[in-house]
C-alpha cells in the first residue's frame, strides 16, 4: 500500500466520522454558523472520497484537472461564510492593531505558496495550489480575527468557538503544507500531515458540537 493511498484513506475515514458525528447539526433549529460549518465537513468528505476513488482506480490526481480539490475549496468557503454569518449576531469593532495582525497572518500563510513553486510542478497544479492557499489564508484570517476579538464579544459566542477557531487555523496550515508535500513528493511528510489533519478534523467536529450546545 503506497503512501498516497494510506494518506487519503486516513483523511477520508476521519472526515466520514466527522460527517456521521455531526449529522444532527443540519436540524433547522441549529444556529446558522454551526450548520454552515457542518456543510464544510460534508464538502471536504465528498472531495476526499472522490480523490480516494481515483487513487484506487489508478487515475492521476495532479497532472490533469480533477474535481477533488473542490472539496477543500468548498469546505473553506463554507467556513469563511460561517464567519460572515456571525455579523448578524455579534457587533465587533475591528481596530487597526487587530487588522494588522490578521493581515500579517494572512500574508505569512500565503507566503508558503512560494515554497510550492518549483520546476517539477506543472502550471495547472500551480494554479490549483495557489487557489487552495488563498482560501486557506482567508480562513486563517477570519479565525484569527475571532480569537483576537473574543474579549469584545458580550454574547459569549466567540468564547464558545475559541477551540474551534484555533483548530480551523491548524487545519488550514496543514492543508497548505500538504500541497507542499505533494509538490516535492515528500511521502513521509505526507503521512505525518495526514495524521495531524485527521486528528484536527475530529477535534474540530467535537468542539463545534460542544460550542453549538452552548449557543442554545
Amino acid at each position: 500500500m503506497n503512501s498516497l493511498l494510506i494518506s487519503y484513506s486516513m483523511v477520508c475515514l476521519s472526515s466520514l466520522i466527522c460527517v456521521l458525528m455531526g449529522c444532527k447539526l443540519l436540524h433547522p433549529k441549529q444556529p446558522l454558523y454551526v450548520t454552515l460549518c457542518y456543510l464544510g465537513f460534508i464538502a471536504f468528505f465528498l472531495g476526499k472520497i472522490y480523490e480516494l476513488s481515483r487513487i484506487l482506480l489508478n487515475l492521476d490526481l495532479y497532472n490533469t484537472f480533477e474535481l477533488g480539490f473542490l472539496g477543500i475549496i468548498g469546505a473553506l468557503s463554507f467556513w469563511i461564510s460561517a464567519n460572515f454569518s456571525l455579523k448578524h449576531k455579534i457587533i465587533l469593532k475591528t481596530n487597526k492593531k487587530t487588522k494588522t495582525i490578521c493581515l500579517m497572518i494572512f500574508l505569512l500563510v500565503s507566503f508558503l505558496y512560494l515554497l510550492i513553486i518549483n520546476n517539477t510542478v506543472n502550471t495547472l497544479e500551480r494554479v490549483i495550489d495557489f487557489i487552495i492557499v488563498l482560501y486557506a489564508a482567508s480562513n486563517v484570517y477570519y479565525s484569527a480575527r475571532h480569537l483576537l476579538l473574543m474579549k469584545q464579544d458580550k454574547t459569549g459566542l466567540l468564547e464558545n468557538l475559541k477551540m474551534y477557531n484555533a483548530l480551523s487555523i491548524a487545519f488550514s496550515v496543514c492543508i497548505v503544507f500538504l500541497t507542499i508535500s505533494f509538490s516535492y513528493s515528500m511521502n513521509n511528510l505526507l503521512i505525518i500531515l495526514s495524521v495531524l489533519l485527521s486528528i484536527t478534523l475530529l477535534l474540530m467536529m467535537i468542539s463545534l458540537k460542544e460550542g453549538g450546545k452552548e449557543w442554545k
